[in-house]
């Protein structure tokens, strides 16, 4: 069970890899390495001890013991021992480092010569000269973390690890986009190496996972270097050494994965096992803190290496493998004979507590004579960073420890969490100099004394102004924490016994004490005055008043009753207004990036980026403005530059500390009610409740215990159940009883509809509404219902309605509104008044109007209990929905505010939000939908997740390009060079193609650049000016580089008819005869056996205006692909001319047969055709032709899909399913997965190349009329003679003219129905396409069941009764972009005739081979027998079989025998075509 991995395991490891196919793709979660739980916990902390002991016995009493191959080394002389002899006792990590860095060894895993050579490249590029560097990078990182954290922060996770990775990236030279993840890649690699002596295949899986990215950010490093030359990072250092010979790319890459490994997690595991020997010892800590304050830094590094000494970051010790016989301890009584295979566990924890190397081992004492670095390691694998380790962990520990107030937190998440053998979770909290986390909402109500002034205090109020006067801005400014202020001298008691008091309203981040501490000392200048008026002891201190007058607000029944409602509870005063000026600045610097990029499409991540490079002052770009010729926009340029460097550290956050609007998830109705059950209250009530339950049943069982013959268990059980019941009946009794008791109280309350006082209206508005804010302060003072029962019901309207906010709502919000900044109801105690303060954005009047439609219920609830109040039922109908009256008792419960301070009157609650966004957005987004959702934050919001990204779609989805008569389409075979096809790609794109032009104006594309969106294309007169489209078989794809084998990734994630390919599919579209593959121009696959016809690679449509514009943007295309070698076959449409009742017509409507075509389209919700207004039946939603999008079942149909480390620009979106919302979560605690949605905003094609026997069509049917012709009295049973017209329309379901014949059966006749549509009362009746067959002609006496528009889109036709039979059949439709074509090339000098036929589709099998195998090509289609489509279906193999089509009449069924083919299939594909970011990421892809 306990078997040592070295080497076998190792080696049948790798080996069974190799030889396996590459495993599916899975999120990389560090908690595989064993996640956080309590078991864990307890299990890690007794491990600890059991460990700890068990060392100290066989250290003492049993020194070199042997358990199998396992020997353990505990004596500090014989570990050094072991350590110097590499000859016999080697380190055992070369085959997994080697594995894990790609096929390189690293020193870690070297002996010998090769050690030593490696070791001397590192120590070159590891200079003594750079550890100042290194203190001030892990001091700047930790100070940043610190003052971003709020004032409590994550110290394993978010600083310990962050500093670390930050600090090791920052020398190294590595720019991971997620410190937090490659701390975690890096975390995995060393639990491998160092914590997995029985190889955990789990372990493992992890480890080579996270090794990979880890490579991947590395190579990336590597080519920064070669391409832009560092001497001050460890890679451009090694890079330069490369130039020379002297290290190989595969070393460097080596190496700095090893160094990585030996830097990050071993110090992150240094650290939290010094900090949790720290905090067992209080005199310890204490002396830490005190050594930080005084900036000792020798002592504080002296005092953290005792703490690792005592607990060392590698317990038990360090690995060895014996690779001969050898010896330990020779000649001592502890000798040990170790035999070649045996592994060692050589105890550096033991040895750090040996007593013959220590003077009490087991003590605490930093002053220690005998300081050991063995903690680092011995001989010849000590380790190389260990003064750099010193000097990271000495530094992050200096900061941490100066902070004010440094505690644990008293929650679960103050005591150390693990995550595998790493700490991973430590909360601790401080008091914040700059942006606390918390907030407090503080209101004083102090009274006066009774001799005061009235009236000359209210004076001295108002003199601070309402808005607050400058002097009064600039002092409460200057405590950095006060979001709003007012105060108001109010009446708290009647007409016949007033009581004014003093209301001071202070919303502040921090703490009460400290927010007090802040205003007394910044504006006890003006505030003092006016509170030495309050009834206290003469001479009191101002912060004296404050505290004793503050009220502590509870939704109680007694006291403070009262309400606390924060808009905006996570942004602090100083987050508020440096959010505000990083948005001024991005939006700065949008607007510049646009000006020369506008062409880039939706390519946010792009624009993201640019404006981080600006903050970080990223050296390429500020190279690219300095060297760019002078003028206004380099200047501008330089500008922004200079501005952006204010903002740097701002961009980096700790992890946790997060947007809680973001990472709140809506919850169902039931979920929120959970939450509130398990709210404090809620336990409460139901320990109170179950005690009541548990009475009554033992009142109950003994009362029946004397007449029972039931069991034991039976009584209990009825005992229980009675007392259930009876506790149940009491509280019903008691809630019908409270119900009576208010109905009786409120039919007794008077509403008072008497108009407001007109001055005191006045008095009110000219507070309101202040130029150059954006809010408004309202206070109101409200005479309560007297009684105890009002008293009640005003706690339990104010209880729940915080129960109401805090579990059904986002944070900040009421409902769905965001409007309030600061709101609270109370009830100063003593008094029978309720008061109200808000601070909101907007009018009174739309305040009150939001509330009035969507939240009266609560607002009756709580001012209800106002005298006057507008009648309610229970407490919480009608009332402010009667929203005149309601407001105008608002107006008369308002006393005008006579002081009121805004720390920023010009942003509303919405813009707040939004600039915290954009921060959130610069700081974590890493993939291009959280930027796309980050950029929507500008003038925008984030789009629905059904909105249809159009700018990502190729055209065609959208539109036939009906003003563009002609076409050219070629079938290509790409370039076996890669990069060829990468450049014609490349050319093509519209924001990446763009060529200067002969004249040298403004660039142009080289070839018609790929046409997206949802918008016309009109075209033009040059070969450039044309809509081009492209789509890719499966065989084009895997040229380009996407992978074919690799599991969960590239073309296994395609459908399999895609993969197999049309060619390959005759048996299920039933191409048969001249229609099967054998014959055909071209394919899309390699077909078995057939190597003279080759497969095509993509589809190419060019649409334009003339066929010479198609023909030259073609040459110019194959002139970028190599030549006209690359065109395998080409077809070219024009509009087809056809003999009409008006004669000859041109017109792209009609196709060869004589038949308008196109007319039952389905139409996308959401596009523009959906805006125009539609037939339901016709209206599918996206995904049923894009992916990425939920079809018609609501679903997200499975995309393709490919590793994200293939797409290091991150072109690709993510999947739907985790795509941002309203506020997007741009970061999560959930693994990532592991792909990006290639497949989204594509779709695919099924392309049908055929052929039209036009003469024969016209001859079958003049002859089947003449057959018909001789039926005696068939005119007068289908009412005209039988024409071949009539025989066309027939087979087809429509009069050439497009006619269904639903609407008009012969041509004698004619439905003029111009009623209203079924579906839309409001919409003329569209004739050729508002027709049901159920309803209509369930009997197919108009419109036969086998007739081809019958088959090709049943409708309702196959269950007529069933109305979900209309959803079936939509599920099936297509989107057609047929053209039709006509060449020379036919036989006998024949022009040949043809349509191009085209389906858009989002899933092959259920729509296009659907429709093809089991509707149109199948002989007994709606129960009809040897009869597939009379039109288009093939020929058959056996040319003895049989087909007919029959005609159904009131007299009987007409057939009609001989049915042929009159289409050939000559060519046909699959073919996806990409949107615009996937094809980037084709052109990208490595």
């Amino acid at each position: 069970m306990f078997t040592l991995k070295y080497y076998d395991a190792i080696k049948k490891a790798q080996s069974d890899a190799a030889s396996a196919p590459p495993p599916p793709l899975v999120p990389f979660d560090l908690d595989d390495l064993g996640a956080d739980t309590t078991l864990k916990r307890w299990s890690t902390t007794a491990f600890s001890y059991v460990l700890r002991g068990a060392l100290y016995l066989f250290r003492e009493f049993w020194p070199n013991p042997q358990f199998g191959r396992l020997v353990i080394v505990t004596r500090e002389t014989d570990v050094r021992e072991v350590l110097a002899q590499p000859g016999v006792f080697e380190v055992p990590y070369g085959p997994e480092m080697t594995e894990l860095a790609g096929g390189t060894n690293f020193v870690l895993g070297l002996e010998g010569p090769e050690h030593d050579r490696q070791n001397a490249i590192i120590r070159s590029v590891l200079r003594p000269t750079d550890l100042d560097r290194i203190k001030n990078l892990a001091r700047h990182y930790a100070q940043i973390l610190i003052d971003g954290s709020g004032g409590r922060i994550d110290v394993m996770k978010d600083l310990m690890t962050r500093v670390a990775t930050e600090t090791c990236c920052g020398y190294f030279g590595l720019a991971p986009e997620d410190p937090d993840a490659f701390a975690e890649w890096a975390m995995s690699i060393s639990a491998l190496l160092f914590a997995d002596p029985f190889g955990n295949a789990a372990t493992r899986r992890l480890a080579l996972n996270g090794a990979a990215q880890v490579r991947e950010v590395i190579d990336r490093a590597i080519a920064r270097a070669k391409a832009a030359p560092e001497t001050d990072t460890v890679v451009g250092r090694l890079v330069a050494q490369s130039s020379d010979g002297a290290v190989t790319e595969g070393e460097i890459r080596a190496i700095l994965v090893g160094l990585v490994t030996g830097f990050i997690p071993t110090n992150t595991l240094a650290a939290g096992k010094i900090l949790e020997e720290l905090l067992r010892r209080p005199k310890v800590w204490a002396e830490a803190i005190d050594c930080a304050g005084r900036d000792d830094s020798a002592g504080l590094e002296a005092i953290l290496l005792e703490a690792g000494r005592l607990n060392p970051a590698l317990a038990p010790g360090q690995w060895r493998y014996a690779t001969k016989d050898g010896v330990i301890a020779h000649n001592t009584s502890r000798q040990r004979k170790v035999r070649a295979g045996s592994v060692l566990m050589v105890a550096t924890m033991s040895a750090l507590r040996d007593k013959r190397a220590f003077v009490s081992p087991g003590s605490f004492r930093a002053d220690r004579p005998n300081p050991s670095s063995l903690m680092f390691g011995d001989g010849v694998h000590a380790c190389l960073g260990m003064h750099v380790a010193i000097a990271q962990i000495t530094e992050v520990f200096r900061v941490l420890l100066r902070q004010p107030n440094l505690r644990t937190a008293s929650d679960r998440s103050g005591a150390i969490g693990w995550v595998g053998p790493f700490p991973r979770r430590l909360d601790m909290e401080f008091e914040p100099k700059i942006a606390p986390q918390t907030q407090n909402m503080i209101v004083i109500c102090a009274p006066v004394r009774p001799d005061t002034d009235l009236d000359a205090l209210r004076a001295q109020i108002t003199a601070l102004g309402n808005p607050a006067r400058p002097d009064v801005v600039a002092a409460l400014q200057a405590t950095g924490l006060i979001h709003f202020a007012s105060m108001t001298l109010i009446d708290a008691g009647t007409p016949d016994q007033p009581a004014p008091h003093l209301l001071l309203e202070l919303n502040v981040d921090g703490s009460p004490e400290s927010a007090i501490r802040a205003v007394v000392n910044e504006a006890g200048e003006w505030l003092a005055p006016i509170f030495a008026h309050a009834d206290e002891r003469a001479g009191a201190a101002l912060g004296d008043i404050l505290r004793r007058n503050m009220l502590d607000l509870q939704t109680k029944p007694w006291g403070a009753i009262g309400l606390n409602f924060n808009g905006t509870p996570e942004f602090a005063v100083a987050d508020i207004v440096r959010q505000r000026e990083l948005a001024r600045f991005t939006q700065d610097a949008l607007e510049a990036y646009l000006e020369n990029h506008a062409g880039l499409g939706s390519r946010a991540m792009v624009a993201l980026g640019y404006v981080r490079k600006l903050i970080r002052q990223d050296p390429a770009l500020k190279r690219i403005i300095d060297q760019s010729p002078d003028s206004t926009r380099k200047a501008r340029l330089q500008a922004l530059f200079t501005r952006g460097a204010a903002f740097t550290d701002y961009l980096i956050r700790p992890s946790r500390r997060r947007l809680q609007i973001s990472d709140w998830v809506p919850r169902s109705g039931a979920e929120s009610l959970l939450a509130m059950f398990n709210s404090t209250t809620f336990r409460w009530i139901g320990a109170i409740v179950i005690g009541l339950v548990l009475i009554a049943s033992q009142a109950i069982y003994f009362a029946i215990e004397p007449y029972s013959d039931a069991t034991y268990i039976g009584r209990i059980a009825l005992a229980v159940v009675g007392g259930l019941l009876l506790v149940a009946l009491k509280l019903a009794s008691l809630a019908g009883l409270f119900l009576l008791v208010l109905r009786y109280y409120e039919n007794g309350d008077v509403p008072d509809d008497s108009d407001p006082d007109i001055a005191r209206v006045r008095e009110i508005a000219a507070s309101e509404n202040h130029p150059g804010f954006v809010q408004n302060h309202i206070t109101a003072v409200t005479a309560l219902k007297p009684g105890a029962f009002r008293k009640l019901t005003l706690a339990l309207s104010l209880w729940g309605i915080k129960e109401l906010v805090t579990n059904f709502y986002r944070p900040g919000f009421v409902l769905n509104m965001g409007t309030i900044h600061k709101a609270k109801w109370f009830r100063p105690p003593g008094a029978d008044k309720l008061i109200f303060l808000a601070n909101y954005d907007g009018s009174w009047e739309s305040y009150l109007e939001d509330f009035v439609m969507k939240a009266h219920a609560g607002q009756s609830a709580a001012w209800s209990n106002g005298v006057g109040f507008p009648r309610t039922r229970f407490l919480i109908y009608d009332g402010a929905q009667d929203g005149d009256r309601f407001k105008r008792w608002v107006r008369r419960q308002q006393v005008p505010t006579q002081f009121w301070f805004n720390r920023y009157p010009r942003l509303t609650t919405d813009e707040i939000r939004r600039n915290a966004l954009i921060h959130d957005g610069l700081v974590r987004a890493s993939t291009d939908s959280a930027a796309q959702a980050w950029l929507d934050c500008f003038g925008s919001m984030t789009r629905p997740v059904d909105a249809i990204e159009t700018p990502e779609v190729q055209s065609l989805v959208f539109r036939g390009m009906g003003q563009l008569a002609y076409t050219a389409t070629a079938l290509l075979r790409l370039p076996a060079d890669k990069a060829a096809s990468k450049t014609w790609l490349r050319a093509i794109m519209p924001e990446a193609g763009l060529l200067p032009d002969s004249s040298g104006d403004a660039p142009r594309p080289a070839v018609g650049a790929v046409t997206f969106g949802d918008r016309p294309f009109a075209g033009g007169d040059a070969p450039h000016h044309v809509a081009t489209f492209v789509a890719f078989s499966a065989s084009g794809l895997a040229r380009l580089g996407m992978s074919r084998s690799n599991a969960n990734d590239g073309l296994t994630t395609f459908p399999t008819a895609f993969n197999i390919g049309m060619a390959n599919r005759a048996n299920i579209l039933r191409d048969t005869g001249a229609s099967a593959p054998e014959r055909w121009d071209w394919v899309d696959a390699a077909l078995d056996g057939r190597d003279d016809v080759a497969a095509a690679d993509a589809a190419l449509f060019v649409y334009g205006r003339s066929a010479e514009d198609c023909r030259a943007a073609l040459d110019n295309h194959a002139a970028l692909l190599g030549g006209s070698d690359a065109l395998l076959y080409v077809v070219e449409t024009r509009p087809a001319t056809v003999e009409t009742e008006d004669g000859p017509k041109t017109s792209l409507d009609y196709e060869h047969f004589g038949f308008v075509d196109g007319i039952s389209q389905p139409v996308i919700r959401g596009t523009q055709r959906f805006a125009k207004g539609v037939a339901a039946r016709d209206i599918v939603e996206p995904g049923e032709f894009i992916l990425g999008y939920r079809n018609n079942q609501g679903y997200f149909p499975p995309s393709a899909t490919v590793r994200s480390s293939s797409d290091p620009a991150d072109h690709l979106p993510i999947l739907p399913d985790a795509l941002p919302g309203r506020f997007p979560k741009f970061c999560s605690d959930t693994p990532a997965k592991p792909v990006r949605d290639f497949g989204r905003n594509g779709t695919f094609l099924a392309i049908r190349h055929f052929v039209q026997d036009v003469d024969g069509f016209r001859s079958f049917t003049e002859a089947k009329a003449a057959e018909l012709g001789r039926y005696r009295d068939l005119a007068a049973v289908i009412g005209e003679e039988p024409t071949a017209e009539w025989v066309a329309a027939k087979m087809m379901g429509r009069w050439r003219n497009g006619v269904p014949l639903v609407d008009q059966p012969n041509s004698k006749t004619f439905n003029n129905r111009r009623g209203p549509s079924r579906d839309d009362v409001d919409r003329a009746y569209d004739r050729d396409n508002d027709f049901s067959y159920g309803q209509d002609d369930p009997q197919g006496l108009h419109c036969p069941f086998g007739a081809h528009i019958r088959r090709a889109n049943p409708r309702d036709s196959l269950q007529p009764d069933d109305p979900m039979q209309q959803q079936l059949t939509a599920r099936h439709r297509l989107l057609r972009r047929g053209r039709s074509f006509e060449s020379q090339q036919g036989d006998a000098g024949r022009p040949e005739k043809g349509l191009l036929f085209v389906a858009v589709c989002a899933d092959v099998e259920r729509q296009f081979e659907l429709v093809q195998q089991s509707w149109v090509s199948s002989p007994s289609f709606h129960g009809l027998s040897d009869e597939p489509d009379p039109i288009i279906s093939a020929t058959p193999d056996d040319p003895a079989e049989q087909r007919v089509f029959t005609i159904p009449t009131a007299a009987g069924p007409l057939t009609l025998h001989g049915i042929q083919s009159y289409v050939t299939v000559k060519g046909g594909g699959y073919f996806f075509m990409p949107s615009r970011s996937a094809l980037q990421y084709l052109i990208d892809l490595e």
